[in-house]
């Protein structure tokens, strides 16, 4: 078994694009300092475009394709078919070309036959670094990328405005609802309440937005720079979105900055496209609401992973409230639209509401992951937060779509006597205690995040090769550092609680014991956060003392 050393050893000596480079991947600069998308070689994946990125600061992997992940060790073991780190190493320092399969194959010759692709700078088909990421496919084919510096604010606003307009016209909005509906999303109710269309609809022509915008008085230049025209050097200019659905974003004044789109054809390699990045839009910057947040200021804040998923849980609410006014719990549901949720997106979140938001990412292990990753990041900003864990690898949409108005008891928090009544029960506060969710969806519930975060520690250290004793004193002082952010008193002692329990099923220990291991942790941080408090606030105190000591003493001389 390899020591830690070990594993920091192999970590620094194998790079991971080196080790793609070897399994046959076209990799950019070796250089490189900022993540970098590539063509998943892993076994299974058919990979046509790329969905691998790799963060080369961390030196760890994420494919968006088949959810993959981990460090050079992980991929080595999944490209050779390995289930040993020590095997993995192995081969590793033999420096012999990996295994390699046809995606990968068949990615490196299409770039090979292209003249404009990568030459060593990471800006051809496939992969990239940083903004070259979001250029590549657009610098191979000769699209013109939007330049926010080019056209003004307010001007790329007008024309958002105008195309929105456009595509929410009446027969466009009428198809967009009937693909919405036949997914199960009934938006009528939600429009009525709104008073607006919230789904609009790519035209029948490929230049029918961009005709209208002309006859409006935007040109070009103004249409490329908001993202609702592909401009390319001797062909014709054409509307940015073809068949598909298309989900507003906007601002915090109520305006449209960009859009979520949805390919309906089945036929577009590109399932979800988003407004490139504009002079108003930033993806991970913004949230989707498809409800004005003046509507619901005491609302129950759902974070989801797909722009689909919260528009079907406003649609169901909406429903749910028309049909009997008696339901008087609302949801305010959100999504970043990817399972990242990045700061700033967490500080949006936690601007909407007061109460304890709601995070539920898909129930697949992708979206688990994503789901403890936001918990996690909530906490780190003081707040407490809940978590909803769908049976199977359901969406919110897809769960919503089989039990209608009884699915959104899986988005709404319960009081605290029935929680406990149920931790009493055995059904416990993570999906996997207690058994299979009843059918009709009854057991599934916000709860504590607790349990689900202790898994992911769990899982992610195992990972990196922490096994028995260090295993569960890693994840004791990881759970320290997460429960050092909490405020109360109670909210640390749930999770010193479900800690101790998950890891007793997981053989690390009696649950009694690693509970008051995690107390005491989390205490022990707070006493030396505490400490360094005070020293700083009296150095700050001596600095703006000493000058003052020092007049006095010159005064009495």
């Amino acid at each position: 078994m390899l020591s830690r050393a070990d594993i920091a050893r192999v970590r620094s000596e194998h790079r991971l694009l080196d080790v793609l480079a070897r399994a046959g991947v076209v990799v950019p600069d070796r250089g490189a300092r900022r993540d970098v998308m590539v063509a998943c070689p892993l076994p299974g994946h058919d990979d046509e475009t790329p969905s691998m990125i790799v963060h080369v600061d961390t030196d760890r992997f994420h494919c968006f394709g088949c959810a993959a992940h981990g460090d050079v060790l992980e991929l080595a073991m999944s490209l050779e078919g390995v289930t040993s780190l020590s095997r993995a190493a192995e081969l590793l320092d033999t420096r012999r070309p990996l295994r390699s399969y046809p995606s990968t194959r068949r990615a490196a010759s299409r770039l090979a036959r292209d003249e404009g692709g990568i030459t060593g700078t990471g800006t051809g088909t496939g992969t990239g670094t940083g903004e070259q990421i979001r250029g590549a496919v657009a610098s191979a084919s000769g699209i013109e990328r939007s330049d926010p510096q080019r056209t003004p604010r307010a001007r790329v606003l007008e024309a958002n405005a105008a195309a929105w307009a456009y595509l929410t016209a009446p027969e466009r909005a009428a198809r967009a609802r009937s693909y919405l509906c036949r997914r199960g999303i009934d938006v009528r109710a939600l429009e009525d309440e709104v008073g607006r269309a919230l789904a609009g609809h790519s035209p029948a022509s490929p230049t029918g937005l961009v005709e209208h915008c002309w006859a409006l008085g935007f040109t070009t230049d103004e249409l490329v720079d908001a993202g609702w025209a592909s401009r390319r050097r001797g062909r014709p200019v054409l509307d940015t979105y073809h068949g598909r659905v298309l989900l507003p974003a906007r601002d915090e004044y109520d305006q449209v900055v960009g859009v979520y789109a949805r390919d309906v054809t089945g036929r577009s390699s590109t399932r979800y496209l988003n407004t490139p990045e504009t002079a108003v839009f930033a993806k991970r910057h913004v949230l989707y609401e498809p409800l004005q947040r003046e509507f619901h200021k005491d609302g129950v804040v759902v974070v989801c992973e797909g722009a689909l998923d919260a528009l079907s849980i406003a649609a169901v609410a909406a429903s749910a409230s028309a049909a009997s006014p008696a339901h008087t719990e609302t949801l305010l549901p959100v999504s970043p639209s990817g399972t990242a949720l990045t700061t700033k997106q967490v500080h949006l979140v936690l601007r909407l509401g007061r109460r304890p938001p709601v995070l539920c990412g898909d129930g697949d292990a992708a979206g688990r992951r994503a789901t403890a990753a936001w918990a996690t990041a909530v906490i780190a900003e003081g707040r407490e937060c809940l978590v909803t864990l769908l049976p199977g690898d359901a969406d919110p949409a897809e769960w919503l779509a089989r039990h209608k108005v009884d699915g959104l008891g899986a988005f709404t928090p319960r009081d605290p006597a029935h929680q406990r009544a149920a931790r009493g029960s055995g059904q416990g506060s993570g999906p996997e205690v207690g058994g299979a969710y009843p059918p009709d969806g009854g057991d599934v519930y916000p709860r504590a995040p607790w349990q689900l975060i202790t898994g992911a520690v769990c899982d992610e250290l195992c990972h990196v090769g922490y096994t028995g004793d260090e295993l569960a004193t890693a994840v004791v002082r990881r759970l320290a550092a997460i429960g050092d952010h909490l405020v109360s008193r109670g909210a640390r002692r749930r999770l010193a609680l479900d800690a101790g329990d998950v890891l007793e099923e997981k053989h690390l220990g009696r649950a009694s014991y690693l509970a008051n291991e995690v107390t005491d942790a989390i205490t022990a941080r707070r006493r030396a956060s505490s400490s360094r408090t005070e020293r700083r606030a009296d150095h700050v105190a001596s600095r703006e003392i000493s000058p003052i000591v020092e007049r006095t003493e010159e005064m009495s001389l």
